[in-house]
């Protein structure tokens, strides 16, 4: 089974490449899934995966996995 199995972890992955102030990144949003998919198959559920999160709901999503955070390994 997966390594983390008996535990409770979950993973929040932000992956930003539209900036304002800045030339757009390439690769954020694959970077992102990729690494979720990874620690999905350790046995890291929720694996919660934004991409190109403005500065409020970024705040947001924070605030909600602080709060699914607790008691979590």
């Amino acid at each position: 089974g997966p390594a983390f199995a008996e535990g409770r972890n979950l993973a929040l992955l932000i992956g930003n490449s539209d900036y304002q102030q800045t030339s757009d990144l390439a690769n954020p949003a694959n970077d992102v899934a990729l690494v979720g998919g990874a620690l999905e198959s350790i046995g890291f559920a929720p694996v919660k995966v934004d991409i190109n999160l403005p500065k409020d709901e970024m705040d947001a999503a924070l605030a909600e996995f602080a709060a699914m955070a607790k008691g979590a390994d």
